[in-house]
């Protein structure tokens, strides 16, 4: 098995879980939703944001992903999370992980036993396109001379041509990676960078619970305590369930069974397609970009 089939497609799901939670028809804590894709970020956000339950409905790689940080939130504490899935100390990730291990279904206990070495460089490292990130950030600090490209995230380095290396030419990387690099802005907007800009350039978020970071909700204190009660919510089928749901986030290319499920949506239950493809006779739009991510919504019965 080559090393490439080695990962998940991504162990970070940058998708941003706002534009559902806006087009949901009833209030969030009398919504089911269904996730199709992504390793659990939209998920655990949905669910922190009031969900009355959340289905994510994935490839069994991304599946076995979502189930090892849901893991990690019931029994580690977050420093310790942060730890564990490559944000802090290096050392004790395969013991976290043993010890995480009896929490996990057999089918990511069985992933994650053949790949504990992925583990060891911490799990969001683990990705298929973390790995083409971390290579880009390489590439990228080679070319400005810079040990790393800490200087993009501050206005104090005006003149780096951050679009221009935001451009560069990876050969071997999905298309998908190319494209999420050009649609990042040229310079952090006020505020909070975008999510995907401090991971891209630093392989981190420091310190996520700064009230100006933009790491992923479950990797903060206060995600952790709020998630915590709420992780029983949160279902990892392995296949479609016959459930009905308010609401649906269609991913970036739905897969059959993720069809089979969004298509028992009730009637005008919102959609939001992530570049959705003809699969759902849905336009594939992709015209000039405000974010890395182009939100399509829809109604079941349009």
């Amino acid at each position: 098995m080559r090393p490439a089939d080695l990962r998940p497609p991504a162990t970070l799901d940058w998708r941003d879980p706002a534009p559902l939670l806006a087009l949901l028809p009833v209030p969030p804590d009398q919504a089911d939703v269904l996730v199709c894709g992504g390793a659990g970020e939209i998920a655990l956000s949905l669910l922190a944001a009031g969900a009355r339950s959340v289905t994510l409905l994935t490839d069994p790689a991304s599946r076995a992903a979502a189930a090892l940080k849901i893991a990690a939130l019931q029994r580690l504490p977050p420093q310790s999370v942060r730890s564990f899935v490559g944000l802090g100390y290096f050392g004790r990730r395969i013991w976290f992980y043993h010890f995480l291990r009896d929490a996990l279904p057999p089918g990511a206990r069985q992933f994650w036993d053949a790949r504990e070495e992925l583990l060891r460089l911490g799990m969001l490292n683990a990705g298929s396109m973390e790995h083409h990130m971390a290579r880009w950030r390489a590439l990228a600090a080679r070319l400005i001379g810079a040990d790393s490209l800490s200087a993009p995230l501050s206005a104090a380095a005006p003149g780096l041509r951050l679009r221009a290396l935001l451009r560069l030419p990876l050969p071997g990387a999905p298309p998908l990676l190319g494209h999420m690099l050009a649609c990042l802005p040229a310079r952090p907007p006020a505020g909070p960078p975008h999510f995907l800009l401090p991971w891209l350039l630093l392989g981190a978020w420091p310190d996520p619970d700064s009230p100006i970071s933009s790491a992923p909700l479950w990797l903060t204190d206060a995600g952790h305590r709020a998630l915590q009660p709420l992780l029983p919510r949160l279902h990892l089928p392995d296949s479609p369930p016959d459930t009905p749901f308010h609401a649906a986030d269609l991913g970036i290319s739905p897969d059959p069974a993720q069809i089979a499920a969004i298509r028992r949506l009730a009637p005008g239950a919102p959609l939001i397609g992530w570049w959705p493809g003809p699969a759902l006779g849905a336009p594939d739009r992709r015209g000039p970009p405000s974010s890395v991510w182009f939100a399509h919504p829809r109604r079941c019965d349009d």
